[in-house]
């Protein structure tokens, strides 16, 4: 993926049908219902991921212009591909089941909090390698046009 795909990336269908597959699935063929992405509900999602980043890593966030620029950053290192399309799956997942708590009088409130968690361990192992990325921060330096080198380095103790 190239610099600036954050904002075009395709939440592959197997993310979902591997994290929500029964929910998901049409069931008049029993296979996963690409109907069910619709574009205002992974906008949202995309948005809950860049919310969640200015939270939590303020200070790299403002350097990089902004969590967009950060994620357009992201999406070039091939190495977290995979957990940013869980991130995704999750995040849409959460609108998706949120949508639907209001419809079924609360039935998905479960379905909410195992995603919460499981959306949790991800962002969490997440921002904690990212910053930690040489190829990340020296992507993100090109969109930020400033020194973040200071965030690529680590530092051992022992």
């Amino acid at each position: 993926m190239a610099a600036g795909d954050w904002a075009a990336l395709t939440l592959v269908d197997a993310t979902l049908k591997g994290l929500a597959s029964v929910d998901l699935e049409d069931g008049d063929f029993f296979e996963f219902d690409t109907d069910r992405k619709q574009t205002d509900m992974l906008t949202a999602a995309r948005s809950y991921i860049e919310s969640r980043l200015v939270g939590a890593l303020p200070e790299l966030i403002r350097s990089a212009e902004g969590p967009a620029a950060f994620m357009d950053a992201a999406t070039t290192i091939s190495n977290v591909s995979g957990l940013i399309q869980r991130l995704y799956g999750l995040a849409f997942l959460r609108v998706y089941y949120m949508q639907e708590r209001y419809s079924t009088s609360g039935l998905y409130q479960q379905k909410i909090d195992e995603i919460n968690m499981d959306f949790e361990g991800s962002f969490t192992g997440f921002v904690k390698y990212m910053p930690k990325d040489e190829d990340f921060i020296d992507a993100l330096e090109v969109t930020a046009d400033r020194d973040l080198s200071r965030f690529g380095k680590i530092i051992w103790v022992g």
